[in-house]
């Protein structure tokens, strides 16, 4: 910001420069006009030199900011201007020069700088100078230069009347510029300090609009933009540069903003204050979904329409927590059902079960018949498979919350040991290459071992049998970190890929439902079991599409934070 002593420093330099156009002309017309006058253009040589010397001298001042006084500057300056004005009234008439009019130059000049008592100083001086001269020509020390002249000084009270006049027209000018020169000093540090206020208020504003986590977006009674900020040109996926005071329709003309640009075109056609919330989805280049929670108003002012404005915000994060609570309490309530429902069934499976061993034992039934009672048996023992699960996914949700989270698990370990078992596992094929890739440093996650094991071990099962019995690859590695949906600590995210079959965007939402399976003898219990395991542990699984091929499942859990 510039300060008052920078804006006198210009405006002093400015009035040099005009001076010095002004000395330019008159001494264009006294070499025209007295061409024989030796002195006198001497005279004005050195004037010039003086002035001109002393504006280069000011724009060196200003260039090298040496530790010189301004003011010490000036005051030379003036001190040197007012004696060669006294000799070039002198050289031209004395009490009758034309070019007293110099004396008046130097004291306005001065009142730019000093201020009323610097100024009346710099006329005193001046005053000094002139009529030193007059008494000096008067008394014959310094000649008079023509019959005229001399003339003039025989009146002696005629010489003191024009010098009295003189000197009260100087002082006069010296109490004038010094007070109009404070009275626009003290004006300009007010509209400084107002300056100052206005500016600091406008850089704090814009700062905390372009810092908002939401979009905001003004347009005038035109519908052309005259306000954004960043977080609204990352939300709409659109160029920055080219948004401002282009129409508004123009820069949301997409298809995939047009829910956006109709809120827009409602509110300004709306002739009353009008504000409206609601919640809308727009794409992004990638024709992914953004939900946005939007609030836009008609902007009014002194009951005249100036326009609308528009707060937005990506609710992206707050829609995935909402349904991942969602999921917990419908898994939580689906458990807690189940833990009743096994109980209850579990006891008449256990006697239906014996009795039918005890009648394909001890009666004497045909083979079809006995096939029937060995079906029955088989059946109950797969019922009591399913139900030992069904209890284990109940079962989860019984266990307190702070066994899941007051250990540290090693997640890089972990993996390794379940890869090493499934080496040895009949399942495993040897035409499927499992890698893991989550590097050398160490992945601490809050957790039980034996929980997650069995999440990962699921994972790493589907995976092979979704590959099998084609060759394939398994990839286990690091996600992009994530906030905390539930509290204010950091994910840690470990994903899955394989090569294999892949699932329909359809089976997506379905696959962590219980009994819900995309294989022949699946129970649909093995990732719903994952997934209630995962959210008591205050973590969450995202599924999605492996490129080119397969899927990739990833399992979001609570860092540990070293200590």
């Amino acid at each position: 910001m510039i300060t008052w002593r920078e804006h006198f420093v210009r405006k002093i330099k400015w009035l040099l420069i005009s001076r010095f156009v002004i000395f330019i002309l008159i001494f264009s017309a006294v070499l025209i006009l007295l061409p024989k006058q030796i002195m006198l253009n001497r005279l004005f040589i050195v004037y010039g030199v003086g002035t001109l010397s002393y504006l280069i001298a000011l724009f060196m001042w200003e260039i090298t900011r040496k530790e010189i006084s301004f003011n010490f500057l000036c005051a030379l300056q003036l001190c040197f201007e007012i004696l060669v004005e006294a000799g070039i009234v002198h050289a031209t008439g004395g009490i009758d020069s034309p070019f007293t009019i110099f004396f008046a130059f130097s004291i306005l000049s001065s009142a730019f700088v000093f201020g009323f008592v610097g100024t009346l100083l710099v006329a005193t001086f001046a005053v000094l100078a002139f009529n030193a001269t007059l008494i000096l020509e008067y008394h014959g020390i310094l000649p008079t230069l023509s019959s005229l002249d001399a003339i003039l000084y025989t009146d002696t009270e005629l010489l003191f009347l024009r010098a009295f006049i003189f000197t009260c027209f100087l002082y006069a000018m010296a109490f004038l510029s010094g007070y109009l020169s404070g009275k626009l000093k003290t004006q300009i540090g007010e509209m400084e300090e107002v300056f100052s206020k206005f500016k600091r208020i406008k850089l704090d504003t814009e700062g905390i609009l372009q810092h908002m986590k939401s979009g905001l977006i003004t347009v005038n009674q035109e519908a052309k933009v005259i306000f954004y900020n960043q977080t609204a040109v990352e939300i709409l996926d659109i160029h920055g540069e080219t948004v401002k005071d282009k129409q508004i329709f123009e820069v949301l003309s997409e298809n995939r903003l047009a829910n956006i640009r109709q809120k827009f075109e409602k509110t300004l056609n709306t002739k009353t204050p009008h504000t409206n919330r609601s919640e809308i989805i727009i794409r992004n280049k990638l024709n992914n979904e953004i939900p946005l929670a939007l609030v836009i108003s008609n902007l009014y002012e002194d009951d005249l329409f100036q326009g609308a404005i528009a707060v937005f915000e990506d609710i992206t994060s707050i829609k995935e927590t909402e349904k991942h609570l969602r999921e917990i309490e419908k898994m939580a309530a689906i458990g807690e059902l189940s833990a009743h429902l096994a109980h209850e069934i579990r006891n008449p499976l256990a006697s239906i079960r014996g009795s039918a061993e005890v009648l394909a034992s001890d009666l004497n039934i045909e083979n079809d018949n006995k096939k029937l009672m060995n079906l029955i048996i088989k059946e109950t023992d797969r019922l009591s498979l399913i139900l030992g699960e069904f209890l284990e996914f109940a079962r989860i949700g019984e266990i307190p919350l702070k066994q899941f989270t007051q250990s540290t698990v090693n997640i890089n370990k972990l993996i390794d040991a379940i890869i090493d078992e499934l080496h040895n596992n009949p399942i495993f094929n040897g035409n499927i290459d499992i890698s893991n890739q989550l590097g050398a440093n160490e992945i601490n996650v809050k957790g039980r071992e034996d929980y997650l094991k069995n999440v990962f071990l699921n994972l790493l099962i589907n995976s092979i049998e979704a590959i099998f019995p084609e060759k394939g690859e398994i990839i286990i590695q690091l996600a992009a970190e994530k906030r905390h949906l539930f509290s204010e600590g950091t994910m840690v995210g470990i994903s899955v890929r394989d090569t294999g079959r892949g699932v329909s965007d359809n089976d997506k939402k379905e696959i962590f439902k219980p009994f819900y399976s995309t294989k022949v003898k699946g129970s649909g219990l093995g990732l719903a079991i994952a997934q209630r395991i995962v959210n008591q542990h205050q973590g969450y699984i995202e599924i999605g599409d492996n490129q080119p091929q397969g899927l990739v499942i990833t399992v979001y859990l609570q860092k540990e934070v070293d200590k």
